[in-house]
C-alpha cells in the first residue's frame, strides 16, 4: 500500500500499472505526463481508452494530487503524448 492510499484511501496515479500508457510527473511545474504506447498500430483502441479513463479517475479520486518522493504535489497540467517516434495518433481502431 502506498503513502497516498494510506492517507486518503485512494491509489497514487503513478503507482498504477498500465499496458498501453506510462505516467510521469514533473513536480517543478506540476505536470502529469501521460505517454501513449499503443499495441500494434499507433491509434486509439478500446484498451487505451479504458486505461485513460482509469488514469483520469485516479486523478479525480485523489483530488488532483500526486504523492512523489515523500511529498504531496498538486497537478496543474496534464499533457498527453505519444511514445511512438514521429507519430501521435493515426485515428481510432474501435
Amino acid at each position: 500500500m502506498g503513502q497516498l492510499e494510506i492517507l486518503t484511501g485512494t491509489r497514487n496515479p503513478l503507482e498504477i500499472k498500465y499496458t498501453q500508457l506510462e505516467s510521469r510527473f514533473d513536480p517543478d511545474y506540476g505536470i502529469s505526463w501521460v505517454l501513449m504506447n499503443p499495441e500494434a498500430v499507433p491509434c486509439f483502441n478500446l484498451n487505451i481508452l479504458g486505461e485513460l479513463q482509469q488514469y483520469n479517475q485516479s486523478i479525480e479520486d485523489c483530488g488532483g494530487k500526486i504523492w512523489m518522493n515523500g511529498q504531496m504535489h498538486q497537478i496543474h497540467y496534464m499533457v498527453f503524448a505519444s511514445q511512438v517516434p514521429g507519430v501521435f495518433n493515426l485515428g481510432g481502431q474501435l
